[in-house]
């Protein structure tokens, strides 16, 4: 959901830059005067773009990271259901909501949204409750070899 918009963002961003880029070339033609300032807005909006593109990484990191653990959790994905793998998948988006809401509570408490908040958590609590907050152990017919090696050099 997030990954889409941000890259949706970041396609407009880069468009917008082009067609900005081709206008302002024309007019430098007209007015080599402005080549200084012109220079520095594209840096400008290079530098933008390559935020919101670290920020789209930074955020299918997180995202990546917190499904592969709670799928882990159910005992990897060979042994989750098709519906605990989607459900795994809602819980980490909204595990990055509540983070992102966390922080802005930090730096902006009076205008925090309570509501928003409670209705998140116990959206995560109840999907949580679904899937089950218990580890669960992987069969040993799912361990790869290397698993096996150094599980096996771990106890000796």
């Amino acid at each position: 959901m997030f990954d889409k918009k941000y890259k949706k963002d970041i396609k407009e961003k880069k468009s917008a830059f082009q067609k900005k880029y081709e206008r302002d070339a024309k007019e430098l033609l007209y007015d080599p005067s402005k080549v200084r300032e012109l220079v520095e807005e594209t840096a400008e909006e290079l530098n933008a773009i390559k935020e919101m593109e670290k920020k789209n990484q930074s955020i299918h990191r997180y995202v990546k990271k917190a499904y592969e653990e709670i799928m882990n959790d159910l005992g990897g994905e060979i042994n989750a259901s098709f519906i605990e793998s989607e459900l795994a998948r809602r819980m980490a988006n909204l595990s990055l909501i509540a983070n992102n809401m966390e922080t802005a509570m930090i730096y902006d408490f009076e205008n925090f949204d309570f509501d928003r908040y409670i209705v998140l958590v116990r959206t995560q609590t109840v999907l949580g409750k679904t899937i089950g907050v218990r580890k669960r152990k992987k069969d040993e017919k799912d361990i790869t070899l290397e698993d096996y090696i150094s599980k096996l050099a771990n106890d000796e």
